[in-house]
């Protein structure tokens, strides 16, 4: 009875702390460049690290092998700018192990976003997840449209390992490009290495799994090579890259507050459910009941409420110019 009672105690101080634990801001970050559009090769793509600190501090940028390190120092009130080499960490193949992996190390506690920019003003942007926040397993969102047949959106995702020998169940939603079948299998990373599955053309990853076993962290950024927004507008312009971070499944919640850009007509909501029987109420109103791997779309036009019975991925996402109705604007995915 006793170690009964021990094992519940230990389970709701594990989830308190992770929860406590989940934060944007630290001291330890792992980070990569995951395959996303060019017109000309690895020369098309520029990826940099903006670092913020409320206390002035030093710190690194470093890869695995130890053979690339660049310091830098931060200063309270500005923002510290540092370059990733794309030859050392954009990873540009697919289904195939690279040691790609960006360690970044400070003295004290910042932030730190990933902006990587190609060519004709395509541009993505994510917060970056110290290792503290860090997961095994994760659930992916990502969008994925190619409004003519000779673009193609591509969406994918990306697995950074932070310690040798990790093995990762990698359950997808959808065939790959390379022809690989929508069944789980298994990868093994070292510390530092990267790990890139795109979808076939214009299918969508969002619901697929992925698990690192034995209780080990790994990073996952998921996104799309380039997209349009919404599927339902056929001749849709201004294709962008969706590049985020993913939270650890055990750091979701269930209550959510957007608000659409300025300036736009309006944007697209997303959710998907992580457990059965999921009840998604959107401003009061039950509006679906989900499966594992479900999904509910929307779009919104002024601040809405979304609350669940169970924990969700959520996210909003920018919709492409679309003639008259949608004039301003351009896709982007922001996890909420």
């Amino acid at each position: 009875m006793m170690k009964f009672i021990c094992v519940i105690f230990s389970f709701l101080v594990a989830n308190s702390l992770a929860a406590q634990l989940y934060s944007t801001i630290g001291k330890e970050f792992l980070i990569s460049i995951p395959t996303l559009h060019t017109f000309y090769g690895i020369n098309d793509i520029s990826a940099i690290v903006r670092i913020t600190s409320e206390k002035k501090c030093t710190g690194a940028i470093k890869n695995s092998n130890g053979f690339y390190s660049q310091s830098f120092s931060v200063t309270p009130g500005t923002q510290t700018i540092i370059e990733l080499p794309n030859l050392l960490f954009y990873h540009d193949s697919l289904e195939i192990i690279e040691n790609k992996g960006v360690f970044l190390e400070t003295t004290d506690t910042v932030t730190a976003i990933l902006e990587i920019n190609g060519l004709q003003g395509s541009n993505a942007s994510s917060a970056i997840l110290p290792i503290q926040s860090l997961g095994s397993d994760y659930m992916i969102m990502t969008y994925a449209f190619g409004s003519i047949s000779e673009t193609r959106s591509h969406s994918h995702f990306m697995i950074i390992a932070l310690e040798d020998s990790t093995t990762i169940k990698i359950s997808p939603s959808q065939v790959s490009s390379l022809g690989t079948s929508a069944i789980p299998f298994k990868i093994k990373l070292n510390k530092g290495e990267t790990y890139v599955y795109q979808a076939f053309q214009d299918l969508d990853l969002t619901g697929s799994i992925i698990h690192a076993e034995d209780c080990k962290k790994v990073a996952v950024y998921d996104g799309a090579r380039l997209t349009f927004i919404p599927i339902s507008c056929s001749n849709a312009k201004g294709g962008n890259m969706l590049n985020q971070q993913a939270a650890p499944i055990n750091t979701l919640g269930t209550v959510f507050l957007i608000s659409p850009a300025p300036n736009v007509e309006k944007e697209l909501f997303k959710i998907v459910a992580t457990q059965n029987n999921t009840n998604v109420f959107v401003n009061g109103i039950l509006v679906s009941v989900l499966a594992k791997g479900g999904i509910y779309e929307s779009y919104f036009s002024q601040a809405t409420f979304i609350k669940t019975n169970k924990p969700v991925i959520t996210a909003y996402f920018g919709i492409s110019w679309c003639g008259t109705a949608q004039k301003n604007g351009g896709p982007f995915m922001v996890l909420v």
